[in-house]
């Protein structure tokens, strides 16, 4: 059965749209632990280093660089916000989308929202253990964001006492931190206290009914093929929508989001700083300022003959040694950094692949969510490709991988998409096919759109489809053309083309007409 996967192309982007939409290659990405012996993906041509700048040299830079301004939008349909944002992968700040929300009311009442979550325990089972954090120029380059994870169970009990603690100029603890293979003695000030990326569904599911999900961001196709939840919590941590609160002076270090997602945040109360830079220029700062990790892996593929990836390397390491709020732009005298304050009731977007800092100018709330759509898959697929790729490298050089339970992840993941896939139960909702006048959703709506339906056998029917060979029969059926489209073949693919093994002949024999209609 041959599918036919349209590309299109928007600007310089370009994206698969179809109901197969780059399905095939995640399927075949599902396969590389046990096939593959080198990158099936297009290499990259970026040069292996660049010389970063002399102290001179950036302070003339940052002489010459401008800060351009992240354009703002009211109230923009959804259909103008996808074509001239979704679509082409550039970040903006919405005004006025979140005035019908319940929530508006927690800016000027914040008494409203501790009704809701005050009484809420900071720490659950299905919850993160470090979702409290401190951001420590110490750090810097050593840790996601120049971010600690400080544990303040043994001072604060729930999110009424952590509001306290922030807006307490005397609060102040002591604590130690072992992070990352370091060991930091840390003070912790009440106003440094910052609330990140907490799963809200985990902490308090009750502050959901006076949320909403932004009509600009209807799908997460990554949650329609995830494995369906297995016990109390969700595959892998129920983590988004999440929850952000930040004291004033709180802050995170520059970072960019994993595994090539995009996020929005909608801000509920207080006053944001962000400064953000392209997909390139990001790429470009963790190779001008690199840290151990990051030379480190680049010698390790060097030595195994590897193309020069940066994308893959700011992926597994993903620790910037640098600060883009300071003097310095960065590593070229042509980076230009992208700024917005964001206030109470816009909500930002950032594409993948952008990196980001901020700063919290006053107390703030706000809710955030990481996903893919159409127009993101792309870069996620071949980062995944890349990933599975160094991991089978990792293990056939060294017995194992410092990363196996990743792999197992991805894989577990790709193998759920080819079960949906088969079952007919993805893509559920494409941004592209939704209308143009859309409106907000409450967080029901959104999980019904993006969720594979409840199916009391599931499990039994996974397992039994599995071991019929499900995921390679649908492998199977999927056309090279979608591994095409990416610059990509399967393995084996130049032999069959010459006439190969026997096996290939006989197959080729047997479906050749069929292929052909």
């Amino acid at each position: 059965m041959l599918l036919l996967v349209p590309v299109v192309v928007v600007g310089k982007r370009a994206y698969l749209h179809g109901s197969a939409h780059l399905l095939g290659v995640l399927l075949y990405a599902a396969m590389l632990p046990l096939t593959a012996q080198s990158s099936t993906c297009e290499a990259d041509q970026t040069p292996h280093a660049m010389k970063a700048s002399t102290d001179a040299d950036t302070k003339a830079a940052a002489a010459r660089a401008s800060v351009r301004q992240i354009p703002r939008e009211l109230k923009p349909s959804f259909a103008a916000f996808r074509r001239k944002y979704l679509m082409t992968g550039l970040p903006a700040i919405l005004s006025g989308a979140m005035d019908d929300w319940p929530a508006r009311a927690w800016e000027h009442d914040l008494a409203r929202f501790e009704t809701l979550c005050g009484a809420e325990p900071l720490y659950t089972a299905c919850a993160p253990s470090d979702t409290v954090k401190v951001h420590a120029p110490a750090a810097l380059g050593r840790t996601w964001g120049a971010l600690l994870g400080v544990d303040v169970s043994p001072w604060l009990r729930n999110f009424s006492e952590l509001l306290a603690a922030q807006a307490d100029a005397n609060w102040r603890k002591q604590t130690s931190v072992f992070q990352d293979g370091v060991d930091y003695q840390v003070d912790v000030a009440g106003r440094s206290l910052y609330l990140h990326d907490a799963p809200l569904a985990s902490l308090c599911p009750r502050a959901l009914l006076e949320l909403r999900a932004p009509r600009y961001f209807p799908v997460d196709v990554r949650r329609q093929g995830l494995p369906r939840p297995q016990g109390e919590c969700l595959y892998g941590g129920p983590r988004h929508p999440s929850l952000f609160i930040g004291a004033t002076g709180s802050a995170s270090g520059f970072h960019r989001d994993s595994e090539g997602s995009r996020f929005w945040m909608a801000l509920l109360r207080g006053e944001k700083i962000f400064r953000l830079l392209p997909p390139n220029d990001t790429l470009a700062v963790h190779e001008a300022y690199p840290t151990a990790c990051s030379m480190q892996s680049a010698a390790f593929m060097r030595e195994q003959g590897r193309i020069h990836k940066p994308h893959l390397l700011a992926q597994l390491c993903p620790n910037f040694n640098y600060n883009l709020f300071e003097a310095s732009p960065g590593a070229g005298a042509r980076m230009q950094p992208w700024e917005g304050k964001l206030r109470a009731g816009e909500i930002l977007f950032i594409p993948e692949g952008w990196g980001h800092q901020v700063i919290n100018k006053s107390p703030t709330l706000a809710v955030s969510y990481n996903f893919l759509d159409e127009y993101s898959m792309a870069a996620h697929v071949k980062l995944i490709l890349d990933l599975l790729d160094f991991y089978l490298l990792e293990r056939r050089v060294a017995g194992e991988t410092a990363n196996e339970r990743q792999r197992v992840m991805f894989v577990a993941r790709l193998k759920s998409l080819a079960y949906e896939a088969s079952m007919g139960g993805f893509p559920r909702a494409l941004a592209s096919r939704l209308p143009g006048e859309l409106g907000d959703a409450s967080w029901d709506a959104f999980f019904k759109r993006n969720t594979p339906a409840a199916d009391s056998g599931y499990s039994e029917k996974r397992r039994e489809w599995e071991e019929r060979g499900g995921v390679k029969e649908f492998y199977a059926r999927l056309s090279a053309d979608i591994l095409a489209a990416l610059g990509m073949r399967k393995p084996g693919d130049e032999e069959e083309k010459r006439g190969g093994s026997e096996e290939g002949r006989k197959r080729g024999r047997t479906t050749g007409r069929k292929d052909q209609r």
